[in-house]
């Protein structure tokens, strides 16, 4: 299974998986055979924990994972 992982700091989950999209990441896993599952984490500097994670799985579905 492949992975392509981006953390924002004081921004939302979903920009951190517009970000993998947009720049491109999970390209690396173009000619492998395993899934790429894309996670977006947002963390808040002033509760100082995890906000927010997104998973999006190679369908394109899109969960919330609770912290």
């Amino acid at each position: 299974m492949g992975r392509a992982i981006e953390f924002k700091l004081d921004q939302s989950a979903e920009a951190a998986l517009r970000q993998i999209e947009e720049n491109g990441y999970a390209r690396t896993f173009l000619h492998d055979r395993r899934a790429v599952y894309r996670i977006g984490a947002s963390f808040s500097s002033e509760k100082r924990n995890i906000k927010r994670w997104l998973v999006q799985d190679p369908s394109g579905e899109t969960k919330e994972i609770l912290p």
